[in-house]
């Protein structure tokens, strides 16, 4: 069977007969940078152990770091928003660890999916401005 490229562009097409349409574009190379760099690290490594040493570790981190934020939006006062770059040097400062705006956002979908908490974020602009 022939398949029209534009009539499957919404969906993954796996070993060229499994079909799966990604709805909420999860699985978009652009979006799964972070989760890429932790299955490559998990992958490379040659022994099973410390392989799943550094995947948990990774996963941990990723949900320690999560949970300041899901507290810091429980926090907030009505109609306050996050400001990226406090968000940033508040984990610096609880967690000891510098974390970059892509890893930010990686954090921010952990919080609304796993947590299931809406996060109130403020406008590019003002993150960029804060930057300043």
């Amino acid at each position: 069977e022939q398949y029209h490229s534009e009539s499957f562009k919404d969906y993954i097409i796996l070993k060229n007969n499994k079909i799966l349409q990604d709805y909420d574009d999860i699985l978009n190379p652009k979006k799964i940078s972070i989760e890429r760099v932790l299955v490559r690290k998990f992958l490379e490594e040659y022994e099973l152990m410390p392989s799943l040493i550094h995947l948990h570790n990774g996963i941990q981190k990723s949900y320690e770091l999560s949970e300041t934020i899901v507290e810091r939006v429980k926090n907030l006062k009505k109609k306050e928003k996050l400001i990226s770059k406090k968000i940033i040097e508040e984990i610096a400062k609880v967690h000891s660890v510098k974390i970059q705006f892509p890893y930010l956002d990686f954090l921010y979908e952990i919080v609304e999916n796993y947590f299931k908490i809406q996060i109130p974020r403020s406008s590019n602009v003002s993150n960029f401005l804060s930057t300043l």
